[in-house]
């Protein structure tokens, strides 16, 4: 499964916490981002993007106005 807590042992802050402080560099925050990233399921992607279109579709509705 994917990670979307803080307290996730595969998101980015976990990743680069369990580093040896030596290995915490540019490079390596970079690699955890793309790990971080890798983790995350597609169905996560696609309810954002069905969420959004709602969104979108409810302020069109409104004329606008969000509420």
């Amino acid at each position: 499964s994917g990670c979307f807590h803080l307290s996730c042992k595969r998101c980015i802050y976990a990743l680069w916490n369990s580093r040896k402080p030596s290995r915490k560099n540019v490079g390596g925050f970079f690699n955890d981002i793309i790990s971080s990233w890798e983790s995350i399921p597609q169905s996560i992607y696609e309810n954002a993007i069905e969420g959004t279109r709602k969104v979108c579709l409810q302020i069109q509705a409104n004329d606008g106005i969000i509420r």
